[in-house]
C-alpha cells in the first residue's frame, strides 16, 4: 500500500521557505509525485521595486519557484500550458511573513488558513552561519513559536519543522535523534559552560544584546571612529575611481551596527558550545518547539550538509553554491591545494532530494505514532565520507577534466593535506596577509598619481581574496573537524514503516549512494551545468579528449557565476538545510529585499569584480574610464577598420557569396546586444559585413588568451575589427562589467555565448553569462543566425572553401520582461532564462 500517497491525499498543506533549493525541490516532489494533495499554501513576502512598483506574490511565486530549473523536467513533460494549468490548481501563494506576528497575514486569511490547512512545513530560515543577531533569532528562533501558535487553531495538524544535525554544536561521539533540553546548553553536554540557561531567559537577554549593539554606535569615541572611517574611505574610492560609493556617515554607522550584531551573535554562539550564530539559533528554536509544542504532533526534521540532487528534479541540480561548492571550485582552480580540517573526521553529506524523500515519508510515521519525534537525514552513519576520501575524489575528478570544461593538458594535480586550522590561518597572516595590508596604506597615499591608483587597486584586490580565504577557513574549519555520528534508528524505523512502492518513490536510504559516482558525475557536473550553464562531457569524453585550446573572438559569455567562489569571490555560505526567508538557500542577501533584477545582477557584477582577482594578477581598471579607452578611435583607427570591412565586404560579395535578411530589425539608436551561433572565424567578419554602415558602432568582444597574446592579432582585432579584450580565464567579471561600460557609452556589442566555435556544425548551448549582462544593462539583444560559414572554414581548417554565407537578424528581444522585483539569487536564475531564451530565438533563425 502507497502509505505515503494516502497520508497525503486531499491534505492542504501549507510550505514556508519554498524559495530556497529544499523549498523548491519539495514543491516540485509534490507537484510529481503526491498529485492528489488537495492545495499547497506557500507562505512568500511580497516586493517593492526601487520605483515602487509593487510585485505580487504570485508574481514572486513564478518567477523564483516555478520558474526555477527545478522544474524544467516537469515542464517539458507536461508542456507549458498543462504545467501551468496544474500549478493554478494546487499551489497559491499567499503574502506572508515568518519573522511577524500571525505570520504577517491579516486576521480572516490567518483564521481562514487555520480552518483548511492539516499539515504545516517550515522550511525557512536564515541559513547564513554568521548573519546578524537579530536577523537570525526573528526568523529561526521565534519562527517555529509562530508555526506552533498557527497549528493549534488547526484541525488535527501535523507539523514538519525543518533542522540541521549541527544543532548539536561541538559535541563529540555517537549522537541520538532526541530533542534538545530548553535548559542545556551543547557547552553544559561538554562540560565547558557552567553557567545557568534557560532558553526563554536567554532570549530576552540576546535582545538586550541587540539593543545595546544598536545604541552603542551613538557613542561620541564612535562617532569620532566613524567620521575618520567615512574620511578614509572617500580617499580610497577616490583611489578606486569611485568618489563618494558608500562613505556617508549613515551607511557606516549602519555597517557598523550590523557587523557588531554578527560579532555579538558569533562570540555568544561560542561561549554557548556552539560554532555559530545559524546553529546557536536554530537549536534554540527546537528547545522553543521542545517547550511550547502542547499535544501537537511534531516532526523535527535534521538534515546533515546538503548538496545537489541525487536523482531529482535533476541529477546535480542546485541554484547556488552550497557549503563544499567553493572547495571543489577553488581546488578544480589550483588555488587551494591545502584545506585545514582532520583528514579522517567525517563529512557528513546528503542530496538534497534524498532530504525531501525523508521529510515527506517521515511525516505519516511521526503522525501515527504522535508526540515529539526527531528524524536525523544524515550519511556518516551509515556511509561514511571522509574529508581525506572526498578530497581524493575531487582531485581524481580535476585530472581529467578541468573546471570551466575547456581542453588543457592532462596533469597531476597537487594533493591536498590537511593543516591545522591555527598553523594554516598564522601561516596565510604572517607570509600573505599583513604585508598586503600594510603595502595597501602605502599605496593609498600615493593613490595621487596614475601609478599609485593602479598599485592600490591591485593590492586591495589580492587583500579582499586573502580576507575572503581567512573568512572561509574560519568558517567551514569546525565543519571538517566534526567528531561525531548522528545516528539514524528513526529514519531507519520510519523507511522500514515504508511500503516497497514508497521506497521507490520516496528513497531516502543513504546507504545507496556511491560517493565516487555521486561527486564525480553528479555534483560536480551539477555545479557546471546548474551554475556555470556549461554542459560537462561523461568520464569517457573526458578522457578521450585532445589536447586543445579555445580561440574563437566573443567566447564572452564565460559566465559571472564562476567567479563567486574562494579565492575569487563566493556568496557567503550557509550551512546547508533551510532557505531564507527571501529564500537565498547558499547566497546571503547582502541588497535590500526590494532591489530589482537589474540591480540585482549589477550587485553580482560589482561583488564578483570586488573578488575576481587571483593573488599574482593585477586587475584591470574598470569603468567609464576604461571605456571610452576601448571605444575611442583615432584617425589611423578609423582608416584601417574601414577599409578592413570594405575588403571582408568584397570577400564575401565576390568570392563566397553573401546575402543578408532582416537587417531592419536593428534598432535604430540606442546601445543593443548582437549575439549569435559561432561556427567560424569568418562569422565576426560575416556580422560586420552585414551591418553595413552600422558596424563602426559595433564591438566584438575578443579572447585575450588568444587575440591578444602576440602584437599582430592584437592589432587586427582592435584596429581591424574594433573588438573589446575578453579575459575568459581569471577576469570574467571584469570583462562583463567593461562590456556594461561600454554599453553606457551608446555603443553596440557583438556576442558569441557558445563560449567558442562548434566543431561539429551544430550549435552548442548558451553560457550564463550573457543572461545577466543583459540583465544588468537592460538593453534590447538582437539575435542573429550565420549560415555557410562553417562549411567556408571550419575549426582547424586554413584555408576558405568557397561557399555562399547568409546573415540572418531576428526581431530584437527586449529584457523589460525579466526586469522584475529580485535577490541576487533570483537574479541568476532570471539570467539563466535570458540566456536559455537567447538560445531559442538564435535557434530558431535556421
Amino acid at each position: 500500500m502507497a502509505r505515503v500517497q494516502n497520508y497525503f491525499s486531499d491534505k492542504v498543506v501549507l510550505i514556508t521557505g519554498a524559495t530556497g533549493l529544499v523549498g523548491k525541490v519539495l514543491v516540485e516532489k509534490i507537484l510529481r509525485d503526491l498529485p492528489d494533495v488537495q492545495q499547497l499554501y506557500v507562505l512568500i513576502r511580497s516586493r517593492t521595486t526601487p520605483n515602487g512598483a509593487l510585485v505580487s506574490v504570485q508574481e514572486r511565486l513564478w518567477q523564483d519557484v516555478l520558474g526555477s530549473t527545478a522544474f524544467d523536467p516537469l515542464r517539458e513533460r507536461l508542456g507549458k500550458d498543462g504545467f501551468k494549468d496544474l500549478a493554478d490548481s494546487k499551489i497559491t501563494a499567499v503574502k506572508g511573513d515568518l519573522s511577524e506576528e500571525k505570520l504577517g497575514l491579516d486576521t480572516d486569511t490567518y483564521t481562514r488558513l487555520q480552518q483548511e490547512v492539516q499539515i504545516v512545513i517550515n522550511c525557512a530560515a536564515v541559513v547564513t552561519f554568521d548573519a546578524p543577531l537579530d536577523a537570525s533569532l526573528r526568523l529561526n528562533t521565534m519562527g517555529p513559536i509562530r508555526i506552533l501558535d498557527f497549528a493549534r487553531g488547526c484541525k488535527d495538524p501535523m507539523v514538519v519543522h525543518t533542522s540541521t544535525c549541527y544543532v548539536n554544536g561541538t559535541r563529540q561521539g555517537p549522537i541520538p535523534e532526541e530533542p534538545l533540553d530548553p535548559n542545556t546548553t551543547v557547552g553544559h553536554l561538554r562540560g565547558v559552560d557552567r553557567k545557568p540557561y534557560d532558553v526563554d531567559e536567554e532570549l530576552k537577554a540576546l535582545w538586550q544584546a541587540v539593543a545595546d549593539a544598536r545604541a552603542s554606535v551613538t557613542a561620541p569615541h564612535r562617532r569620532l571612529l566613524l567620521r575618520l572611517k567615512s574620511l578614509r574611505k572617500r580617499l580610497a574610492q577616490r583611489a578606486l575611481g569611485k568618489p563618494g560609493e558608500g562613505t556617508d556617515l549613515d551607511s557606516l554607522r549602519n555597517d557598523w551596527v550590523q557587523e557588531r550584531l554578527v560579532q555579538v551573535g558569533m562570540n555568544w554562539a561560542l561561549q554557548r558550545g556552539w560554532s555559530d550564530t545559524y546553529t546557536f539559533t536554530k537549536a534554540m528554536g527546537e528547545q522553543m518547539v521542545v517547550r511550547y509544542r502542547g499535544d501537537l504532533p511534531v516532526l523535527i526534521l535534521r538534515p546533515s550538509i546538503i548538496e545537489s540532487g541525487l536523482e531529482a528534479p535533476q541529477p546535480g541540480w542546485l541554484d547556488g553554491f552550497r557549503m563544499l561548492d567553493p572547495l571543489i571550485v577553488a581546488y578544480g582552480r589550483e588555488s587551494l591545494p591545502d584545506f585545514p580540517g582532520v583528514a579522517d573526521s567525517v563529512l557528513d553529506i546528503v542530496p538534497a532530494d534524498t532530504v525531501v524523500n525523508g521529510l515527506l515519508a517521515s511525516a505519516p510515521w511521526a503522525n501515527d505514532l504522535g508526540g515529539l519525534h526527531v528524524v536525523h537525514i544524515a550519511s556518516g552513519m551509515e556511509n561514511p565520507l571522509t574529508l581525506r576520501r572526498f578530497a581524493d575524489i575531487v582531485r581524481d575528478y580535476f585530472k581529467r577534466e578541468s573546471l570551466t570544461g575547456r581542453r588543457r593538458d592532462i596533469r597531476e594535480l597537487p594533493r591536498i593535506t590537511f593543516p591545522t586550522r591555527e598553523a594554516f590561518l598564522r601561516r596565510l597572516k604572517l607570509r600573505m596577509l599583513w604585508p598586503l595590508r600594510v603595502a595597501e596604506e602605502l599605496t593609498l597615499l600615493a593613490s595621487i598619481t596614475p601609478w599609485g591608483r593602479r598599485k592600490h587597486r591591485s593590492i586591495l584586490s589580492k587583500r579582499r581574496a586573502l580576507d575572503r580565504l581567512v573568512y572561509y577557513i574560519r568558517i567551514y574549519g569546525p565543519y571538517a573537524q566534526i567528531l561525531c555520528q548522528y545516528q539514524t534508528h528513526n529514519r531507519t524505523a520510519a523507511w522500514d514503516a515504508l511500503s516497497s512502492e514508497d521506497q521507490a518513490s520516496f528513497n531516502f536510504d543513504v546507504q545507496r549512494i556511491d560517493w565516487p559516482h555521486y561527486i564525480q558525475q553528479v555534483h560536480i557536473p551539477g555545479i557546471r551545468r546548474f551554475l556555470f550553464g556549461q554542459t560537462p562531457r561523461t568520464p569517457a569524453q573526458q578522457d578521450a579528449e585532445v589536447v586543445g585550446v579555445d580561440d574563437s573572438i566573443s567566447s564572452a559569455s564565460q559566465n559571472i557565476e564562476e567567479q563567486e567562489v574562494p579565492l575569487h569571490g563566493a556568496p557567503t555560505p550557509s550551512i546547508d538545510l533551510e532557505d531564507s526567508a527571501e529564500g537565498s538557500a547558499s547566497v546571503s542577501e547582502e541588497r535590500p529585499p526590494s532591489m530589482s533584477t537589474a540591480q540585482a545582477a549589477r550587485a553580482l557584477l560589482t561583488d564578483a569584480l570586488d573578488r575576481t582577482n587571483s593573488p599574482g594578477h593585477e586587475p584591470s581598471p574598470v569603468g567609464t574610464n576604461a571605456a571610452t579607452a576601448w571605444v575611442k578611435t583615432s584617425w589611423p583607427g578609423r582608416i584601417s577598420r574601414g577599409l578592413a570591412r570594405r575588403a571582408m565586404g568584397i570577400g564575401f560579395r565576390f568570392y563566397l557569396g553573401f546575402r543578408v535578411e532582416g537587417r531592419d530589425n536593428l534598432p535604430k539608436n540606442g546601445s543593443f546586444i548582437i549575439v549569435s551561433n559561432h561556427a567560424s572565424h569568418l562569422d565576426t567578419a560575416a556580422i560586420l559585413v552585414a551591418l553595413g554602415h552600422r558596424s563602426l558602432g559595433v564591438h566584438p568582444m575578443a579572447a585575450t588568451d588568444y587575440w591578444f597574446t602576440n602584437a599582430t592579432r592584437k592589432w587586427f582585432v582592435t584596429s581591424c575589427l574594433g573588438a573589446i579584450p575578453f579575459d575568459r580565464e581569471l577576469h570574467v567579471a571584469e570583462s562583463l562589467a567593461l562590456a556594461a561600460a561600454v554599453l553606457e557609452q551608446e555603443q553596440a556589442l557583438l556576442f558569441f555565448p557558445e563560449g567558442g566555435r562548434t566543431t561539429t556544425g551544430k550549435m552548442q548551448p548558451f553560457k550564463r553569462g550573457i543572461g545577466l549582462l543583459v540583465l544588468a544593462a537592460g538593453v534590447p539583444v538582437v539575435p542573429v543566425r550565420v549560415e555557410g560559414t562553417f562549411a567556408a572554414l571550419p575549426k582547424g581548417r586554413t584555408f576558405l572553401r568557397r561557399h555562399p554565407v547568409l546573415v540572418r537578424f531576428g526581431p530584437p528581444i527586449s529584457p523589460d520582461g525579466y526586469l522584475q522585483g529580485a535577490t541576487k539569487a533570483s537574479a541568476m536564475e532570471a539570467s539563466r532564462r535570458v540566456s536559455t531564451d537567447l538560445e531559442k530565438a538564435v535557434e530558431a533563425l535556421a
